[in-house]
C-alpha cells in the first residue's frame, strides 16, 4: 500500500460541506475515500504502476447511500511472452479513481424510478 486508508468505513459519514478546505489532499476531499496501491509485475514494462483502490464499498451522504466504484483506464503495457523471449504489447486495466455512483438496483419503496432510454437520433 502506497498511502494509508483515509478513513474507517464503519464510521458514520462526515458532512463534507463544513470541513472541506482547498489545501486538503484530494483523497480527504473526495466523496468516496481511496488509497494508492502498487501493482508490480517484473515481467511488465512498466514494472510498477500506482493504482487507486476504493477504501469503502459505499458511503452515506445526506441520508442516502452512494456506492464507490473504481474508474478504470485501459493502459498499454509490454509483457514478456510465455517463453520470456520477447515483449508483447497488451492492454491492462488500471484503476485511476474511486468515483461515487448511484446503486444499480431499484428499491421497492414508494418512489418511482425510470431507467434511462437511448437517444432517438444518433449523436
Amino acid at each position: 500500500m502506497l498511502t494509508p486508508k483515509s478513513r474507517d468505513c464503519s464510521e458514520p459519514s462526515i458532512d463534507k460541506s463544513s470541513e472541506v478546505l482547498p489545501d486538503q489532499p484530494l483523497s480527504e476531499r473526495s466523496i468516496c475515500p481511496y488509497h494508492h496501491i502498487l501493482n508490480y509485475d517484473e515481467k511488465r514494462i512498466p514494472a510498477a504502476i500506482s493504482e487507486v483502490e476504493c477504501s469503502c464499498p459505499h458511503v452515506k451522504v445526506h441520508g442516502g447511500i452512494i456506492h464507490c466504484e473504481p474508474m478504470m483506464y485501459n493502459m498499454r503495457v509490454m509483457l514478456f511472452d510465455d517463453s520470456c523471449d520477447k515483449y508483447v504489447e497488451r492492454v491492462q486495466k488500471v484503476a485511476l479513481a474511486c468515483v461515487p455512483v448511484f446503486s444499480n438496483h431499484i428499491s421497492s419503496g414508494t418512489h418511482s424510478h425510470s431507467l434511462p432510454t437511448p437517444p432517438s437520433t444518433p449523436l
